[in-house]
């Protein structure tokens, strides 16, 4: 009964709600399908322009989340091209693949650039992937990825601003944030993407700390 009333939320927001609640166990046909329960059901993606061209050469970052999990997963950019977006993509979903789940559901902001665009919408349809572009000017629907980005950003500005390390550096400086978000998750991926993040900001703020010597 509160989970209708209250607009079918999950069982959390409704303990949260009315004092006392207990779940009947029954099962809710109607808001069923809105709840993913699987890995990989829907992904949401953004991307992040620097300033300045890390040392790899890239401009842009991109974050692909897992909309059950919040797993998240980070490749730098040199461009936006459609092309060079629907690399990342399918590095993703090889990723993905590799894991033994599929993609469902892919949404992003509305960019006709990236996302939006014949090349793009035609590997989503081989692969029966759904494609959910925001309508203009409504990030806010985008908003798992929105967040994470601003999360990213932050954590990686704090600690090159601790390290004092070269803005250079920022690409290492964001995929060791994604690291420190991930870790408490304990997932399987984790370990292996930690090693090659952890020797990154070693070497950064190495650089950062030590001395050069004028000729």
């Amino acid at each position: 009964m509160w989970h209708r009333r209250l607009g079918h939320p999950g069982e959390a927001a409704i303990k949260s709600i009315v004092k006392g609640y207990v779940d009947d166990g029954r099962t809710c046909e109607s808001s069923a399908p809105l709840h993913h329960s699987s890995w990989f059901v829907r992904v949401c993606a953004d991307h992040s322009l620097y300033a300045r061209e890390s040392s790899g050469g890239a401009q842009y970052f991109i974050v692909y989340i897992d909309d059950y999990s919040r797993h998240a997963e980070i490749t730098v950019l040199p461009d936006k091209r459609a092309e060079t977006c629907t690399a990342a993509f399918q590095w993703f979903q090889a990723k993905v693949d590799g894991w033994g789940y599929d993609i469902r559901r892919f949404r992003s902001d509305n960019g006709s650039g990236e996302y939006n665009n014949k090349t793009f919408r035609s590997i989503l349809a081989v692969r029966g992937i759904a494609f959910e572009p925001c309508p203009p000017h409504t990030q806010h629907k985008n908003g798992i990825a929105e967040r994470m980005i601003g999360v990213l950003t932050q954590k990686a500005r704090a600690m090159m601003l601790d390290s004092q390390a070269p803005m250079h550096f920022w690409a290492e400086a964001i995929d060791t944030a994604a690291i420190c978000i991930e870790e408490p998750r304990i997932n399987p991926w984790t370990e292996r993407r930690h090693t090659r993040c952890s020797n990154a900001i070693a070497g950064y703020t190495e650089a950062a700390t030590t001395p050069t010597h004028s000729a």
